[in-house]
């Protein structure tokens, strides 16, 4: 297996379940998992108005970033089932953690 590598990037502007790697081939990019913290959206009462409403979690999606985690494609490289780990996802790449 080869080695990724996270890479330590200002993600504030990318989801909460968002890291940056840098794979052996040079490449980079983002694993988006979704995270208990998205799933208690603060706005989530005041749109319902108190209704009861099912939250369908996100899949686990690699997207090809550049070095400063800029996407450079809005398409998905891969997706996975929801609940799929950062390190589940590397792995199925191919990949193991550094």
């Amino acid at each position: 297996m080869v080695k990724a590598v996270e890479i330590p990037t200002d993600l504030s502007t990318w989801p909460a379940g968002c890291k940056h790697y840098r794979l052996a081939d040079g490449s980079y990019v983002v694993i988006d998992i979704d995270t208990p913290e998205e799933r208690h959206d603060r706005h989530v009462d005041e749109i319902t108005r108190g209704a009861p409403y099912t939250y369908t979690q996100r899949p686990t999606v690699v997207i090809a970033v550049d070095e400063n985690a800029c996407a450079t494609s809005l398409e998905r490289l891969y997706e996975f089932a929801p609940g799929t780990t950062h390190t589940e996802a590397l792995e199925a790449l191919g990949h193991s953690i550094t």
